[in-house]
């Protein structure tokens, strides 16, 4: 049992809904912004390849409950979803290029 859930019932549910990877990304928001910013778009990269290039269905989760996996979200959409009110496109393109 780790924090709060069973973690091979868990891994069972995600199967039964077509989920059969289990992969672990840590993005950490304890050290500088620039650590913070770099792991979320890492983050955001596996992202888009297990879901646009792989197919892969993905189950999403912060384990200490403090917002990570929604950032990683907005940080995904702005990113490899183009969203239309995101601002700085070519800074962002600039970003990825590096």
């Amino acid at each position: 049992m780790k924090r709060g859930f069973n973690d091979d019932y868990f891994v069972r549910l995600l199967r039964q809904r077509g989920i059969n990877q289990k992969i672990n990304q840590p993005v950490d928001d304890s050290t500088n912004i620039e650590n913070y910013a770099n792991d979320l778009f890492e983050a955001s990269k596996l992202l888009d390849n297990l879901t646009n290039k792989q197919n892969l269905k993905v189950f999403l989760h912060c384990t200490t409950g403090a917002s990570r996996s929604s950032t990683l979200i907005c940080v995904y959409y702005c990113l490899f979803c183009h969203h239309p009110d995101w601002q700085y496109t070519e800074k962002v393109e600039e970003f990825m290029d590096t």
